[in-house]
């Protein structure tokens, strides 16, 4: 089951038209005598700066309006994208050098002013792979228009794939004037130099967001491949739908109201498997964060006990159903890659440790104190688990109050670090691609810097951070292995996060569409065409 490109070919069986089509998508295209591409995304967009936060349909919205300096190929390599690069004899100085048409959407031309910006800003968010790279970096400067030269303290060989990394709080380019936006706060607008132009009149949060193709967009002329090659964009324009009912969705993807749908339900697949609609697969892997900054979890022994609580096939059986799609996996690094393991997790694969967490809990102190538990209701592949684990952690002793709200609210109040009776809370819940997790600096929960550049829960862990520092100093993959290791038992000694499992997660498009592409950040707009 592990798969990082959509290559696994599902077939889709017929669905029963829509009694409510949506009729007006098929108007506004045809009164503008535009070609529309029409998507239902997995969330619908609030959040815009895809520096601020590292939910996944920000940074999808960040593919589509803006451009990485460099770009991945299904083999993992690292491509030119915005620019090509050399590195210096003592692999101290990297040396970027801006390709020929790059321009903003505001007509401005792209410089490298505005890339150190970019390069900055983006370091001090909160991407723990971004952020190790900046503690080995001496500096960035624009040595003319065209010119990056970015200087190491010392050699880290890490440099290309972090700045190309996929997902999830990517290296995107943005004019300096945006980019010198402090991180704490969203930039204003959205001006990027990428194949798409955000329409902001007509972005409705709730309802919709659109993208327009840049006229003035020079595409690489390689092939386009994962996040690297040409990204041409063959439709005038993209339309995200809000659908928060999965079965409207699907209606509408069957009637041809829309052309894609991210994320079709599990419990839905078995009944649409003999359609010859493509279905393609990604891996991707779920778990939740517990906030070390509050009661009750600011206690160590209080997150072991919630930990043994908790087992990944009941969460799994409710959110999946089909073990087909799903995979009982105690490694925080992809189950079957070359950093696997699942030691720690043996309780969460086994589903054995309620009497154990009860004894715990009691050990522990625990004085009632309710845990807030953020539980999103309008995204399909986290609607389950809160609900599962709320009753698991009541089963384990805990009081808890389960708070519905709408995935964007979850991502918003996620960075609030006030105590939860002050709009804060205790656990959340989330997933990211087998991209973002295959090793321990890409893994964003991954860190242990608190305030001072964690991630939302704020995990504060000096000997991560020197177990994370000594893996990218590391020079074999004998030696990244071992550290690997010792990461993960710290990580589930502190409890840093839990991992829920593995899953795959299809999406599905109508037969008119052509050139979708497979990768790590997938969907990607580009290459991709529509016969009406």
């Amino acid at each position: 089951m592990v798969h990082v490109s959509r290559r696994k070919l599902l077939q889709l069986a017929a669905v029963a038209p829509s009694a409510l089509p949506l009729a007006w998508t098929s108007v506004v295209s045809a009164a503008t005598g535009k070609k529309t591409l029409s998507a239902v995304m997995q969330s619908d967009l609030r959040v815009t700066d895809p520096g601020f936060t590292t939910a996944i349909i920000t940074r999808d919205h960040g593919y589509m309006v803006y451009d990485t300096l460099l770009g991945i190929d299904s083999s993992f390599k690292v491509q030119p994208q915005m620019a090509d690069w050399t590195v210096s004899a003592d692999k101290l100085t990297y040396t970027f050098t801006l390709r020929d048409g790059l321009k903003w959407h505001d007509g401005a031309p792209v410089t490298a002013e505005d890339c150190v910006a970019s390069l900055k800003r983006w370091g001090t968010s909160v991407d723990g792979m971004a952020r190790k790279l900046m503690d080995f970096t001496a500096g960035i400067e624009a040595a003319d228009a065209k010119t990056i030269v970015f200087k190491l303290k010392e050699p880290y060989g890490l440099v290309l794939e972090t700045i190309a990394k996929p997902s999830s709080v990517c290296a995107f380019m943005m004019p300096k004037r945006l980019a010198e936006t402090p991180i704490t706060k969203q930039i204003p607008e959205q001006i990027g130099s990428g194949p798409f132009r955000f329409v902001a009149a007509e972005f409705q949060p709730g309802v919709k967001a659109v993208y327009e193709k840049n006229t003035d967009y020079v595409p690489r002329k390689e092939p386009a491949e994962w996040t690297s090659g040409g990204k041409v964009a063959k439709v005038d324009r993209v339309e995200w739908i809000t659908m928060p009912d999965a079965q409207t969705a699907l209606n509408a993807l069957q009637s041809g109201d829309v052309d894609f749908v991210e994320t079709p339900p599990f419990d839905m697949l078995p009944a649409l498997e003999s359609n010859p609609d493509i279905n393609v697969s990604i891996l991707n892997k779920f778990g939740f964060r517990m906030n070390f900054l509050h009661p009750p979890f600011d206690n160590v022994k209080i997150r072991r006990a919630a930990m043994l609580a908790i087992n990944q096939k009941d969460v799994l059986d409710a959110q999946i159903g089909n073990p087909k799609y799903y995979k009982l996996c105690g490694a925080f690094f992809i189950c079957d890659t070359p950093l696997a393991s699942d030691a720690g997790g043996e309780t969460l694969i086994k589903g054995n440790g309620m009497a154990d967490a009860r004894k715990a809990l009691a050990e522990a102190g625990y004085d009632g104190t309710p845990v807030v538990i953020l539980a999103p209701t309008d995204q399909i592949l986290l609607k389950a688990q809160p609900v599962v684990v709320a009753q698991l952690l009541r089963d384990a002793g805990f009081k808890v109050d389960l708070q519905a709200m709408d995935w964007q609210t979850v991502v918003t109040r996620r960075a609030i670090q006030k105590p939860p009776k002050e709009g804060g809370w205790n656990m959340f819940f989330t997933y990211q691609g087998a991209a973002d997790s295959l090793n321990p600096l890409v893994n964003v929960p991954m860190v242990g810097k608190g305030t001072s550049g964690g991630w939302y829960g704020w995990s504060e862990d000096p000997k991560l951070e020197e177990l994370r520092d000594s893996f990218a100093r590391a020079t074999s993959p004998e030696e990244r292995k071992k550290i690997a290791l010792e990461v993960q038992k710290e990580a589930y000694d502190q409890v840093i996060y839990v991992p829920l499992g593995q899953f795959q997660a299809p999406s599905a498009w109508r037969k008119s569409l052509t050139g979708v592409i497979d990768g790590p950040a997938t969907p990607m707009f580009w290459n991709v065409d529509k016969n009406e």
